[in-house]
């Protein structure tokens, strides 16, 4: 797609519109990549085809292809459904707009329909592709979307209208929506042509956790401690990602980070600097998961 810009473009709207945080737009260089995850090889294939279509209209044009309108990916929180969307910006060199929905739906009393087809017309007027990421999508479904149950099915209704001709008003643009789930949607909305890619991200299995343990470690090598001397202390990823059972991407982020945090702050304090070892990351697994359990009571 020709005319990718660096994400700098206004495409928030005015103080008399919706001026929301969410949805000033985020430059693509400081995104991850599709390279940074792990376990989600079949997932990342599939967005990595939506977005060669998406940044080649005119070979999708010559072959008679419809590129993609929509995305949606399903699955529950912290298994990586907002990074997929940033890694998808920088694959694509997008101006992202990231949109909380259950946070502008508050703005848009009396007022939904006008505010939904304002964020599209701002997007493609913009230059270079934009994608609008809707996240909470299924707020849309909720009876108190844009003020009632009349006002929802209306603003569902301009949802499924501008998706239908997306490619027609605003060629320029992409839509992904993150659910942690469908049940409710109208499913006229998921129909191809609207949202073509759904995509189920579940929690990383075993093998998908050794992976990410070995892509974040990775990341700071130098500071984890590994040895062949048999000691006991240094990380072994089979026994982390073992410990790890029924946790996403983001609770082994936070995990790590905790650990590092720690390191770094001893190093401040004391000037004293160790290697991380497999029992500062299992100590910080265990208190990870207790401060889950207390969240959930």
């Amino acid at each position: 797609m020709e005319g990718k810009n660096s994400g700098s473009a206004d495409i928030s709207p005015t103080s008399t519109e919706i001026a929301l945080r969410e949805q000033i737009p985020k430059p693509y260089e400081a995104f991850p990549s599709f390279d940074d995850f792990g376990g989600l090889d079949d997932e990342i294939d599939r967005l990595k085809d939506a977005s060669v279509l998406f940044s080649h209209p005119e070979v999708c044009h010559e072959y008679g292809v419809r590129r993609p309108n929509g995305i949606l990916l399903v699955g529950p929180s912290g298994v990586g459904k907002t990074e997929l969307t940033r890694a998808l910006a920088r694959e694509t060199e997008s101006t992202l707009v990231e949109i909380k929905v259950s946070e502008v739906l508050s703005q848009w009393v009396g007022n939904a329909n006008k505010s939904l087809s304002e964020i599209f017309k701002k997007a493609g007027g913009t230059e270079g592709p934009v994608i609008l990421f809707f996240d909470e999508f299924d707020g849309f479904f909720s009876n108190e979307a844009g003020g009632n149950k009349g006002s929802a099915t209306s603003l569902i209704t301009e949802m499924k209208q501008i998706l239908s001709n997306l490619q027609q008003l605003y060629p320029n643009v992409l839509v992904v929506g993150a659910t942690n789930s469908t049940a409710g949607f109208d499913p006229a909305l998921l129909r191809p042509g609207r949202f073509d890619v759904m995509l189920q991200i579940g929690k990383p299995n075993e093998d998908a956790r050794r992976e990410i343990f070995g892509k974040k470690i990775s990341a700071h090598f130098e500071l984890y401690r590994f040895s062949t001397s048999g000691t006991g202390d240094e990380i072994n990823i089979d026994n982390l990602a073992g410990a790890t059972e029924d946790m996403s991407g983001a609770d082994i982020d936070a995990i790590l980070n905790s650990v590092r945090t720690a390191k770094a702050l001893q190093r401040i304090r004391t000037g004293e600097h160790t290697r991380i070892c497999q029992a500062d990351v299992l100590r910080a697994i265990r208190l990870h998961r207790e401060q889950r359990l207390n969240a959930a009571d």
